[in-house]
């Protein structure tokens, strides 16, 4: 099992990597690896904007030459992938986007269990401009 202690604000030294601090930084007892909480306050759409912020967990793992983060959406099931924290996030936003659009493209009927609970979940955050 891995230990992990959560500390707040972030730490300096390992949050001055990244483009912007995180929410909350978790340190695991590997040095290799550590797991933030992060925020997404715009999903730089022209179309679609947020209700509110949606807030995603990063998991990094900086063990090989490039790091790779996993940024996740918990409660709609959705994640991806990056090279960094910014990076994962960046491209959490464009999935969560593009899912958005493409699930309110079907009808109701159409969707199955997730995809209507993933739209349910996704129409509490976002909306159309």
């Amino acid at each position: 099992m891995t230990r992990a202690t959560w500390t707040y604000p972030a730490i300096p030294a390992r949050a001055s990597r990244f483009e912007r601090e995180p929410v909350i930084e978790v340190r695991t007892s590997s040095p290799n690896e550590f797991v933030m909480v992060d925020q997404i306050d715009d999903l730089n759409d022209s179309l679609i904007c947020l209700k509110k912020p949606i807030i995603v967990l990063v998991h990094c793992d900086t063990e090989d030459v490039t790091p790779n983060c996993i940024a996740r959406f918990y409660g709609a099931n959705i994640s991806a992938s990056g090279e960094s924290v910014s990076g994962a996030t960046e491209n959490l936003i464009d999935v969560i986007t593009l899912k958005f659009k493409t699930l309110r493209s079907f009808k109701s009927a159409d969707l199955g269990t997730e995809p209507k609970r993933q739209l349910a979940i996704l129409n509490s955050f976002i909306m159309e401009k």
